[in-house]
Order: structure tokens, then C-alpha cells, then sequence
């Protein structure tokens, strides 16, 4: 106890005689009562020997019967006697757990043996053994040799079971008197503790007749220390009630008078939301509970800093913050109140609201410029600026839809996949190219419009917020174009950052495709690397470079979105670690027809998911059991994907319809090979003349 802490002096020497004292009586009778204890279990042990041995003559006597049946079944029990006997006398020697009944274990502890017991253990031991080793050996034996060492076995027991049931009846007279003697002790020591008890209650009654001035001592200088004290302070008790004794600095902290009583939780619910005064009262709650650590809950304080609504002396309710902690007070063990300070941080949290927001600004701009300049710099200036220029046309393509949206007043939702192509190409590629901030603007576009696809009928208001990210798609693209012309103003040239980008006059569509699978690679956690043949772009007709391009922008992302297998799942099906995506593109020298080859060794196409996913959107019909090639088609349907949630790189089943448009954009024929488990493959024969292109 906490007054104990301040005697001094003879006090505290009594005190502390008396502990010792206590606690060497405890331990004696802890001794004591553990040592009657183990005799208890050894006189039960020791006693269900003895009967086992006399159970042992009994059926000794039976197995000299004539009828053989009788002396086969009496020899078969002799056997399990034996055996008893065998495991209680080496429980006694070795001590551990016996069972002596069914469902009865108790457990020996050779240490706490009496010393004049340890000796007579051996002696039993040495007589018999010799007869647990004939009686063993008569299972092994047959005939007139079964016969005769039966006849030996009998006549040696009897010639020991004396001494055998002498030793045993001996063994439990010396632990009877051990038992006898070590009660006597325990009775003593229980004596000698209650003494002690009235000894130490006379003490106590001195002892208070002093402490009770301290205790008066310390309530003036607690008064005088709660008139002075700049935080708020009270107590509260387990039905959340304050003290009637708190800091005077606590009335203007609440805006409050005559706090002692008062309902803490009452109080408040008149200060803060619903949602954070069942918080709080389930907090109080956790720290009223003595099974739970204070150091382990006090994280999770909601009100460590909430905003609270206080009267002011004009009547109006003012906005301000409170902090308020928590600490247990004891007596004893036993939790009695909870010490609660309050402090008005208004002041403090408005100023660190407004240099967070300035810093937040600061570093968001800072993190967008050095993304920026970063992500330009690693990109090869030729290609960029054909690929900007590839992506302006795409806005504007995205653009001319959105604005038709508000000429239509019926057929708008053919719109939504004219909006949605070129984004997801604006997006794709982006994300390929290390430009984040601009797939994530073209990502912001795409997700409005899918969201269009459940509304029914659409309108053209509808399409406002796809036009809103749109414009914000352009700002973005605006700055890039402004910081290029900077850099070419300035004279400075930007190159790529390892060997395998592209160079002015290099093969910029593979250094798309390969920082498209170094990406998806990073986003998704998966391993796979490109392989590409014949896919020299310097000599591709110009018609074919841009429907290519997004044929296998799209393939790529769609095989590791859906098809790449976890580097963890390729190695327990035996396959590399890292999957494999191959792209080959041939010439037909006799005609000039092209035939373009995508390959990727992953898991194959999910046609279960793709019916399933066919069902939802009410392309098949329940009961429809469509045919392979039925699904290979309905696979390249717009708006349908069997991703499980919408990702920036799966999701929004707009990929394959790409896919889908610019096959036909060069007229086309697109072939799928699929093999679960191992690889799914595209293959497309382009004639040499694109029409429509």
C-alpha cells in the first residue's frame, strides 16, 4: 500500500521482520502440506501394490488347476499382475504418473520420499524381479519345459511372499509416520502464522493512529496543488462520475461550474458526435477492466484530441480542441478511479493544420514536377513526341464523343466504348512508360465512364464528369508539352536510362512494350519477360504501326493481368519462375501478307469465368451451355472482363475490345489457341493491303 511506502524507521523494520516471517511460514507449510501430499499418493501407490501381490498368489494357486482351460486363463492373468505390479513398484523407484484405477492417475515424486522409505524400495525390487522375469519367461515356453518352469515359478513366490508382503506393509508404516510427524509440523506452523496475524493487526492499528495526520498533511497540499495547476484535473469512478475534489483550472476548460458528481459521459454527448461518445465509453470501459494492459490500450484513445462544442459567456457554441488522457489509480491491486487531465489545444491544432496544408501543397507540386522531369528524361525524344502526338489524337477522339453526348438525346451509349478505347490506350501506355500522373488522369476518365454502364436510361448530363476528368487529362498533358518545349529551348537533351530504350532512330514501339512488362511486372508481382522477332518497325507499313502497337499493348496487359501465373504457383506446377511472353511477326514473301504471333506460358483461358461473366451481363442465357468458340467471340465483348475488381490494369473489359477494333482496323483475321495450365496463344493473319486503315 501506498502509506506504507512512507514509514520509516522501527516501522518499517517490523514490517519488514513480518513479511520474512510470513513468508517463511508459507513456505513451510507449502513444504509440509506438498510432503503429506506425496505420501498421500505414495500410501495409495504402495497399497494397490500390496494388493496386486496378493492378487498375484491367487492366481499363482489357480494356475496349478488341472483343467487346462482354467490354467491357461489363470496364467494370462498372472501375466497382467505382473505387470502391475512391475509398473507401481517402478513408479515408486523413478516416480512419474501411474494409473491405479481406471480414470485414477496419480503422479510419484521420488524427491519428497521419506529417507526411511528409499531404502526399502530396492529391497522389494531385488525379491522380485527374479519372479517377474519366470513369469515373463512363461509365454515364450511349450510343453513339459512350459510345464516345468511353472511348477518352479510357484514354488519360488512362495517361497518369497513373506518378505514381499513384509517389505510392502513395511514401506507403509514408515510413510504412515512420516505423514504423522510432517501434520504435527504443519499444525505448528498454522499456530505460529495466527500468532503472527494478531501481532500484526495490533500493529496496524498503531500504525494508522500516525498515518492519518500524514493523510491530513497531504489533503491540504493536494488542495493547494489543484488551485494552481494549469491543466484540468479530476477523478472518475467506475459510474464515470467526477470527483468532487478537481483542479479549479477544469470549470474554464469546460465552459462549466459544480463539476463534482457531474455525468462524464452525459457531459460529453453535449460536447461531441454519437459515433465518438460510443467510442469513448467503450475506451472507459477497456481501462475500468483490470484484465487489460494500460500501455496496450492507450493508442487507441479517442479522445487523446477531439473536436468539442463549448457555450462561450455569450451564449454562442465555439468550436474548440481538447486533449484528454487517461491514467489508472489504484489501492492496492485493486483499480479504483480513473486520474483524468484536460487540456484546450485549440490553439496549437489550427497552427498545425495550417502548416500541414502548406506542406502538403509544397511537396505535392515538388513530387509532381521531380515525377515529371524524371519520367521525361528516361524517354527517348523521338519517341515521345510521336507518342504524345499518338495521344493527343486519342483525347481528341475521346473528346469529339464527349461532346456528341450533348447533342444526342437517344443512342448515347455506343458512346461510352468510344470514350473508353482511346483512354484505356492513353492509359496503357502511359502506365508503360513510367508516366504515372498521366495514367492516372487517363484511369480517372476511364472509371467515370464505366460507371455510366449501369445507368439505364443515360442522359447527357451524365457524361459531365468523364468530361470533367477529360479536361483535367489535358491540363496535365498541356504541362508535359510546355516542359518539353522548356528543355528544347534550353538545349537540353534527355536519354534513355539503361540499354534497351530506344534511340532516335530505334525500335521505339519494342521499348514501349518491354517498360510496359517492367511495369506490370512491379504492379501485379508476377516475373515475365518479353521475347520479340521480326517486329522491326522501321519497316512496317506506316498503316499497320499504330493498330500493332495497340493490338499488342493490349495482348500484353491482358496475359499478365489475367494469364501470369505468381513466380510462387509457376514453380509448383514446374514451370520457370518466369513466365515467358512472346511476340513474332513474319512476312509472307510470296504474297506480302503479315502474320503476327503473340504467345504468352501462363494459366490459360478461364471459359468458366468468361460464361459465368456472360450470364451477369445477360449475354447468354442461364440455361445456355455455349460452345468454345462461342466464348473465344464472347471474350472480345466490350465492357466484359473476369477480373474480380476493377484495377488500373484489369477490370474494366475494355482491353480485348481494343484488341477487337483494331483487328478490323486492317482487316484482320484473329485466330485463339488456348491450353489450361499452359499457355494461350493469338495468332493474326493481316493481308498486305489494310483497307480502312
Amino acid at each position: 500500500m501506498q502509506w506504507m511506502r512512507k514509514l520509516a524507521g522501527p516501522e518499517a523494520l517490523l514490517i519488514a521482520i513480518f513479511v520474512l516471517l510470513s513468508s517463511g511460514l508459507y513456505l513451510g507449510a507449502s513444504h509440509f502440506g506438498g510432503v503429506i501430499a506425496s505420501n498421500g499418493t505414495v500410501v495409495q501407490v504402495a497399497g494397490r501394490m500390496r494388493l496386486e501381490i496378493n492378487s498375484l498368489y491367487r492366481w499363482l494357486a489357480e494356475a496349478e488347476n488341472t483343467d487346462p482351460a482354467r490354467r491357461d486363463a489363470a496364467i494370462v492373468e498372472l501375466n497382467q499382475v505382473s505387470n502391475q505390479v512391475d509398473d507401481l513398484l517402478q513408479s515408486l523407484i523413478t516416480g512419474g504418473p501411474i494409473q491405479i484405477a481406471p480414470g485414477q492417475v496419480l503422479v510419484v515424486d521420488p524427491a519428497l520420499m521419506p529417507d526411511d522409505a528409499v531404502p526399502i524400495l530396492p529391497q522389494i525390487a531385488g525379491v522380485w524381479h527374479p519372479v517377474k522375469n519366470r513369469i515373463d519367461s512363461l509365454a515364450e515356453l511349450q510343453g513339459l519345459e512350459h510345464e516345468q518352469v511353472l511348477l518352479e515359478t510357484i514354488e519360488q513366490a512362495r517361497a518369497v511372499e513373506g518378505a514381499l508382503l513384509g517389505q510392502a506393509s513395511r514401506l507403509l508404516g514408515v510413510i504412515s509416520v512420516d505423514s504423522f510427524n510432517n501434520a504435527n509440523r504443519l499444525q505448528l506452523v498454522q499456530v505460529t502464522g495466527a500468532v503472527l496475524g494478531v501481532g500484526f493487526f495490533l500493529l496496524l492499528i498503531a500504525l494508522y493512529s500516525r498515518q492519518l495526520k500524514r493523510f491530513r498533511d497531504a489533503k491540504r497540499e493536494t488542495d493547494e496543488i489543484l488551485e494552481t495547476v494549469t491543466s484540468g484535473l479530476f477523478l472518475l469512478d467506475r459510474d464515470y462520475r467526477l470527483g468532487d475534489q478537481y483542479s479549479a483550472q477544469l470549470e474554464y476548460i469546460l465552459q462549466r461550474s459544480h463539476l463534482g458528481g457531474t455525468d462524464f459521459i452525459g457531459m460529453l454527448g453535449d460536447m461531441v458526435p454519437g459515433d465518438t461518445l460510443k467510442t469513448a465509453r467503450d475506451y472507459l470501459d477497456l481501462l475500468f477492466s483490470e484484465r487489460v494492459e494500460e500501455s496496450l490500450i492507450g493508442s487507441l484513445n479517442p479522445l487523446d484530441r477531439v473536436q468539442v462544442r463549448l457555450p462561450t459567456e455569450t451564449g454562442r457554441v465555439e468550436e474548440r480542441y481538447l486533449e484528454f488522457s487517461f491514467r489508472r489509480v489504484f489501492d492496492a491491486d485493486r483499480l479504483l478511479h480513473l486520474l483524468v487531465s484536460v487540456n484546450d489545444v485549440t490553439d496549437r491544432v489550427r497552427l498545425g493544420e495550417e502548416l500541414e496544408t502548406l506542406k502538403e501543397n509544397q511537396d505535392q507540386q515538388t513530387e509532381r514536377m521531380l515525377e515529371l522531369l524524371v519520367s521525361l528524361f528516361k524517354l527517348d525524344q523521338v519517341m515521345l513526341e510521336d507518342t504524345l502526338g499518338r495521344w493527343h489524337g486519342l483525347m481528341q477522339q475521346a473528346n469529339a464523343a464527349l461532346k456528341e453526348s450533348n447533342n444526342r438525346k437517344t443512342g448515347l451509349r455506343p458512346l461510352i466504348d468510344e470514350v473508353f478505347r482511346p483512354m484505356h490506350t492513353v492509359k496503357s501506355e502511359a502506365a508503360g512508360l513510367g508516366l504515372d500522373f498521366l495514367a492516372q488522369r487517363a484511369s480517372a476518365v476511364e472509371q467515370a465512364i464505366a460507371e455510366l454502364r449501369g445507368i439505364d436510361p443515360l442522359s447527357g448530363n451524365d457524361f459531365l464528369t468523364a468530361t470533367v476528368r477529360l479536361e483535367e487529362l489535358f491540363a496535365q498533358f498541356s504541362v508535359v508539352r510546355r516542359i518539353i518545349e522548356r528543355l528544347q529551348a534550353q538545349g537540353i537533351s534527355r536519354s534513355p536510362d539503361d540499354g534497351t530504350e530506344a534511340t532516335a532512330t530505334g525500335p521505339a514501339m519494342i521499348t514501349l512494350l518491354q517498360r510496359l512488362v517492367r511495369q506490370l511486372n512491379e504492379d501485379l508481382d508476377i516475373h515475365a519477360e518479353l521475347r520479340v522477332q521480326g517486329l522491326d518497325e522501321e519497316q512496317l507499313p506506316a498503316d499497320l504501326r499504330e493498330p500493332l502497337r495497340d493490338i499488342l499493348v493490349q495482348l500484353i496487359r491482358n496475359a499478365c493481368a489475367h494469364g501470369i501465373e505468381p513466380a510462387e504457383q509457376r514453380q509448383v506446377t514446374g514451370k520457370p519462375e518466369t513466365a515467358t511472353l512472346d511476340i513474332h511477326l513474319s512476312k509472307d514473301p510470296s504474297n506480302g501478307d503479315w502474320e503476327l504471333l503473340f504467345r504468352d506460358d501462363g494459366r490459360g483461358i478461364d471459359f468458366d469465368a468468361i460464361a459465368r461473366r456472360g450470364r451477369e451481363m445477360g449475354l447468354l442465357a442461364n440455361d445456355q451451355k455455349p460452345s468454345r468458340g462461342q466464348l473465344l467471340k464472347l471474350m472480345f465483348h466490350p465492357g466484359l472482363s473476369t477480373a474480380s475488381e476493377a484495377r488500373s490494369d484489369a477490370g474494366q473489359g475494355v482491353g480485348m475490345d481494343i484488341v477487337r477494333d483494331a483487328v478490323r482496323r486492317i482487316n484482320a483475321h484473329i485466330r485463339v489457341g488456348t491450353d489450361a495450365g499452359r499457355h494461350t496463344t493469338f495468332k493474326l493473319a493481316i493481308p498486305s493491303q489494310v483497307d480502312g486503315a
